[in-house]
């Protein structure tokens, strides 16, 4: 699987299907960046050789059935973390290699056959390779800009921009002994005019394959926040299907998510906040099956009270609290496989979307921003049907996911080297089938304040970016506002006003629930 380590050092084949950067060298060489390591190609990948980091050993140790590493004979030196993030090459045709919690190193060369002749130890290095490990333990590296006649720049993930230290070997003695420079700045001076954006598409350019005419009076949830027109149904339910990303509603889902059911995650710890309507839709959660004896998922609230717009609005509480279940990873070992998080999920008939909900909330400090998840959510015959992964998300992502029913799920969260594995949603909302009744849904309690999705466009069942380019036109060519405030819903995306439309329904449903919960006089 993904997440199983290779049970050598080297070998033949792509270590993990997890692919974090690509790299063309010059000459020709493909190079891929994994959590198990660097592969490379010189046939246009059609075969692939790897090299793995010195903790390979300790990931296979951490297996839920650990394996004992072979003694492996290694010719040329392993890299000095298993996890890497990118990739580059500079002008003398070294490759640097950047890792995620041991900073970055270069090569001369990357040697990974036998003509090789030193065998490398844990702490030692080849001298065709320079180990340029910097910062602190848990910094991670982003990407690498390498410059003609000058140093790298190293982009560090929350940290800003420092410039490489020289590799060691290169140029005057003790180069590799430089200190850190500070954080780059960039140039004095007046400041660069940005480019000019590129010019709106016209309205001919995209019509025909959007139709740019007044949208219909009648409601198409299949098609709303960047849901499909149809969906293939045979006479067995089909397989789950990733559906995308939704990074801009950020903690703003009441009306935009969980019109069917919501599931906000430890927000009355050790309870949740539910919102359903009686339909038999439902999630239930727990620890992966590799943890300590008496281990038990965790319900954790880090801010009972804020105002970060990322942190979920709790429409119970009428504020956003920020909670989350937690697999307690934190207290096992980074090479340790799991426990990472199980969710059962049920699904009523017809087609909906299942959108997780992800805020790595602290995801700019040390180890936190190391969180890196593999979605997986098994078909009818248990095996995983379709992925997603989970990274970099500081700004708060849904995964969106398409399902049939009724039915029920299996779906595995899995920690993937991580500190731990955190959830803060799920949400349920109906695409096709049997619709409930409109006094049943959530959002009863917002009293006579209403905020859901306007009636759906023909052009929003299309992809992202066509959607994103009719808006562009039908900006270009002066639709009014309401109909702009449509196609944005469908994208998704946010203005600043439409932001302030979502705090001021909160506040009047707020308001009204407070008075319907007002204890009736004497």
């Amino acid at each position: 699987g993904p997440l199983a380590p290779t049970d050598r050092p080297i070998g033949d084949g792509l270590p993990s299907p997890l692919i974090n950067d690509l790299l063309t060298a010059r000459d020709g060489t493909i190079y891929a960046a994994t959590p198990r390591g660097v592969a490379l190609s010189v046939d246009g990948g059609r075969h692939w050789h790897y090299r793995r980091g010195h903790d390979w050993g300790a990931k296979l140790r951490g297996l839920e059935q650990p394996v004992e590493p072979a003694p492996y004979e290694v010719r040329g030196a392993l890299l000095a973390e298993d996890y890497v993030t990118c990739l580059a090459e500079d002008d003398d045709g070294r490759i640097w290699v950047g890792h995620r919690q041991w900073a970055y190193e270069a090569f001369d060369q990357v040697v990974w056959g036998r003509e090789a002749s030193f065998d490398a130890e844990p702490g030692r290095a080849a001298p065709n390779v320079h180990p340029i490990f910097g910062r602190l333990l848990g910094d991670n590296v982003a990407a690498i800009l390498c410059r003609p006649g000058e140093r790298p720049l190293v982009a560090w993930y929350g940290g800003g921009l420092t410039e490489a230290i020289s590799p060691v070997g290169v140029g005057s003695a003790g180069g590799g002994d430089l200190p850190l420079p500070p954080l780059w700045q960039g140039g004095g001076g007046a400041e660069e005019a940005m480019p000019s954006p590129a010019r709106a598409p016209e309205e001919d350019t995209v019509r025909y394959r959007v139709p740019l005419s007044p949208p219909s009076s009648a409601s198409s949830p299949a098609t709303e926040n960047g849901g499909q027109a149809s969906l293939p149904r045979t006479a067995e339910q089909p397989d789950p299907v990733f559906l995308g990303d939704d990074w801009t509603t950020q903690g703003d889902w009441v009306g935009r998510y969980g019109r069917e059911y919501a599931l906000l995650c430890a927000m009355a710890a050790p309870l949740d906040h539910p919102v359903s309507i009686p339909n038999g839709a439902g999630a239930v959660g727990s620890l992966g099956p590799h943890h300590a004896d008496g281990d038990r998922l965790r319900h954790w609230v880090h801010w009972p009270r804020t105002d970060n717009p990322k942190t979920l609005y709790n429409p119970l509480l009428g504020y956003r609290r920020q909670a989350d279940w937690d697999d307690h990873g934190e207290t096992y070992p980074m090479t340790h496989q799991g426990p990472g998080l199980r969710l059962e999920v049920t699904v009523p008939a017809g087609v909906h979307r299942v959108s997780l909900y992800f805020l790595n909330k602290d995801g700019h400090e040390h180890v936190n921003r190391n969180r890196d998840y593999l979605i997986e959510w098994c078909g009818a015959d248990g095996k995983a049907a379709a992925r997603a992964r989970v990274h970099a998300f500081w700004g708060g992502v849904y995964k969106q996911f398409v399902c049939a029913g009724p039915a029920r799920y299996g779906v595995r969260i899995e920690r993937n080297d991580s500190l731990n594995t955190i959830l803060q949603g799920l949400f349920i909302d109906r695409l096709s089938g049997p619709a409930a009744p409109a006094e049943a849904l959530p959002g009863a309690w917002l009293g006579n304040a209403r905020y859901g999705p306007p009636p759906s466009e023909p052009w929003a069942s299309l992809d992202p970016a066509t959607r994103i380019l009719a808006y562009r036109a039908a900006i270009a060519s002066g639709d009014h506002e309401a109909a702009l405030a449509r196609r944005r819903w469908a994208i998704p995306l946010w203005t600043a006003a439409d932001r302030q439309e979502f705090v001021q329904v909160m506040a009047r449903a707020r308001q009204s629930l407070l008075a319907s919960n007002k204890p009736a006089a004497p």
